[in-house]
């Protein structure tokens, strides 16, 4: 049987924005991606489902999957199709998870301290990381 915790996370308004300006190449914008994949694939790992706040996560990621395929010729093909925006945001949200799979006893430490203390810091979670 699956025990279900439940447990409040605090979050802040704070927005990771590229600096505006400067071009980025096509691994930090799959970093982006990655990162706004983080949510719905660490539900999926922890519940084996997603959570409907991951829709604006969810969005922002297909609209920079979007621009990277079809604006920024960031594709397999100079002229790609939907189906490879689709291939990309899927290979995306895999290597997130797979990430994610190598991070699970972090993640442990930081939902026991979420658990007993209902938030934690990133300079925490930094340190519990790079243990």
């Amino acid at each position: 049987m699956q025990t279900i915790l439940n447990y409040k996370l605090e979050t802040t308004n704070e927005k990771l924005t590229p600096i505006t300006g400067e071009p980025l190449v096509k691994n930090e914008l799959e970093a982006r991606v990655k990162m706004l994949l983080a949510g719905m694939a660490g539900c999926s790992l922890r519940f084996n489902e997603h959570a409907s706040s991951a829709k604006a996560d969810l969005d922002e990621a297909k609209e920079l999957t979007k621009k990277m395929i079809f604006e920024y010729g960031m594709g397999t093909k100079l002229i790609s199709d939907d189906k490879e925006q689709e291939l990309v945001i899927d290979k995306l949200y895999e290597k997130t998870k797979q990430l994610l799979r190598g991070l699970q006893d972090a993640q442990e430490k930081v939902e026991e301290i979420l658990n007993e203390k209902e938030s934690i810091s990133k300079k925490d979670v930094a340190k519990i990381i790079s243990a």
